[in-house]
C-alpha cells in the first residue's frame, strides 16, 4: 500500500531505473489500489508522508508541458513565499524545474494505468512519463483495478483538503487555490469539484479553454463556451483571470492564498 525509497523509486519492477532518474531528489510514493473502498483514509497516507501541519495548497488543473514558460515560475514563487504545497498530475505540467530550484514540495497524483515510469538513458520521452522534480507521488489502481485520467480528480481534492486542514483539524485551515492551465476538456469536471468547495481558481490566459472562461466572465456570453457544462461551473465558482505574465501570476496566486476577501477579475 505504501513505501518510501531512500534514493528514488526502486522497489517496484516497473520502476527500474527511476532511482537514477531521480538521483537529484528522492521521491516518495504512495499507491492506492482501490480508491473506492469505504474505509480509505487519505489522511493516514499523508501523515505517514509527514504532512501533519496545516499547509496552503496550490492545485494545477491541466498542464502546459512542451509550451511551459516562465509563467509557471510565478506559481512556484507564490508557493515558495507562502510555504504552499503544489499538486499536479505527476506528468509533465512544466512546473517541475521551478520546484526543484526553489525546493517546493510537488505532489503528483495520477492513475497508474495511464503513466509510464521513466527509463535510464531513454531514446525518447513520453508525455505520460513521471517527471523529475516531484517530491511525492500518489498513484491509483493496480492489476485488479484500473483508473483513467479524470478519476484522479477526487483524490487530488481530498489530498489538498487534508493537507490544508492538517492532522488535528485546527482552525482556521489553510487556503487551497486552483490554477487552471486548461489544456483539455477533462479540466471542466475537476473545476466543478473545486467550485463546490468554493476554492478560488486562477485562470491563466493562453489556452483555448482559459481564454473562453475569461471571455465569458467579461461578457457573460455563453456562445464563447464549447462545453455546455462550463457556464454553470463558472457561475457557481470563484474564477479569476490573469495575464500570462510570471509576476502577475505570482501576485494573484499569493493573494488568493493569503486572504479571504472577494478578488477582482484582472482581465
Amino acid at each position: 500500500f505504501f513505501f518510501q525509497a531512500e534514493d528514488g523509486i526502486r522497489d517496484q519492477p516497473r520502476s527500474r531505473g527511476l532511482g537514477d532518474v531521480y538521483k537529484r531528489q528522492p521521491a516518495k510514493l504512495a499507491k492506492i489500489p482501490n480508491a473506492g473502498v469505504p474505509d480509505l483514509r487519505i489522511s493516514e497516507i499523508l501523515f505517514r508522508l509527514k504532512f501533519r501541519d496545516p499547509t496552503p495548497v496550490i492545485i494545477l488543473i491541466g498542464g502546459w508541458g512542451a509550451r511551459a514558460s516562465k509563467v509557471l515560475a510565478g506559481v512556484c514563487r507564490a508557493a515558495y513565499h507562502t510555504d504552499a504545497v503544489i499538486i499536479d498530475s505527476a506528468t509533465n505540467t512544466g512546473i517541475e524545474k521551478f520546484c526543484l530550484r526553489k525546493g517546493v514540495k510537488l505532489i503528483g497524483v495520477a492513475p497508474e494505468a495511464e503513466i509510464l515510469y521513466p527509463k535510464v538513458n531513454p531514446t525518447e520521452r513520453f508525455d505520460n512519463e513521471l517527471t523529475n522534480g516531484h517530491t511525492h507521488f500518489v498513484l491509483l489502481g493496480d492489476k485488479t483495478k484500473e483508473y483513467h485520467w479524470g478519476d484522479e480528480a477526487k483524490i487530488k481534492l481530498e489530498v489538498a483538503d487534508t493537507i490544508a486542514t492538517g492532522k488535528h483539524g485546527k482552525k482556521p485551515k489553510c487556503k487551497v487555490v486552483g490554477v487552471l492551465l486548461g489544456d483539455n476538456e477533462k479540466c471542466v469536471n475537476e473545476m466543478a469539484l473545486y467550485a463546490e468547495k468554493e476554492w478560488p481558481i486562477v485562470v491563466i490566459e493562453g489556452s483555448e479553454l482559459c481564454n473562453s472562461i475569461i471571455q465569458y466572465k467579461e461578457a457573460k456570453d455563453a456562445s464563447v463556451i464549447k462545453n455546455k457544462k462550463l457556464p454553470g461551473v463558472i457561475d457557481k465558482g470563484k474564477f479569476y483571470g490573469v495575464n500570462a505574465n510570471s509576476e502577475d501570476v505570482a501576485q494573484l496566486v499569493h493573494l488568493a492564498l493569503c486572504i479571504t476577501l472577494q478578488l477582482k477579475l484582472l482581465i
